[in-house]
């Protein structure tokens, strides 16, 4: 599946609103603005995150759906 050109395309936004700063930091578990970093240079093009950016993702929703 081309989750990469979906992160710069299509899923561009819920990506950046999922990875956000205040989003990744609420749950402590990555440094945010690093994840940040990742999210930007990917949907600018300069460079191909893709596997690191859908393990976090993945992460980050499954972490949010069993919080309690």
């Amino acid at each position: 599946m081309p989750f990469g050109a979906w992160f710069r395309g299509p899923l561009s936004s819920f990506l950046r609103r999922t990875l956000s700063i205040d989003a990744v930091g609420e749950g402590g578990v990555f440094d945010a603005p690093a994840v940040s970093a990742l999210v930007a240079e990917h949907v600018a093009g300069r460079r191909d995150h893709t596997r690191i950016l859908w393990s976090i993702l993945i992460f980050e929703l499954w972490r949010r759906a069993h919080r309690r």
